[in-house]
């Protein structure tokens, strides 16, 4: 419904971003996406379904990457999820994370006794620095 030419790229740029602005969620590259798809007659639905995949695809990754902190949680409900699913979900979770729970365990210990071993060296090449200008003074 747009006219062909130099106005249909800044108008599907424009309607995009305050569209996002309305929704509270702005997103500079989804501007950008709507340009691209405004400037050639050649994008059809193909190009925008490989779109909307490659998306989803970030999201869930982020969403997956984000849940493996024990100290964040996104999204905080999952509305969109019906009962039915949630079950499923947690138990597809419960058997990832205790895999990075015990490996975020463990690069912590290794660098809990990378700091004990610094830390005895140090005290170590202290006290025999110590003794030596205590020797050197006899």
């Amino acid at each position: 419904f747009v006219p062909v030419g130099w106005i249909r790229v800044p108008f599907a740029t424009a309607l995009a971003i305050a569209t996002m602005c309305k929704m509270g969620i702005p997103h500079p590259p989804a501007g950008a996406a709507a340009a691209t798809f405004a400037s050639s007659d050649k994008f059809d639905g193909v190009y925008f379904a490989l779109m909307l995949l490659g998306t989803l695809i970030a999201v869930i990754t982020a969403i997956l990457i984000n849940n493996l902190n024990d100290k964040k949680q996104y999204p905080t409900y999952y509305a969109f999820v019906g009962e039915s699913m949630k079950g499923s979900i947690v138990d597809a979770l419960e058997c990832v994370l205790p895999y990075f729970k015990r490996r975020k365990l463990e690069r912590e210990q290794e660098r809990q006794n990378e700091l004990n071993m610094s830390l005895h060296y140090t005290i170590t090449e202290f006290n025999r620095h110590r003794s030596s200008r205590f020797l050197k003074g006899l």
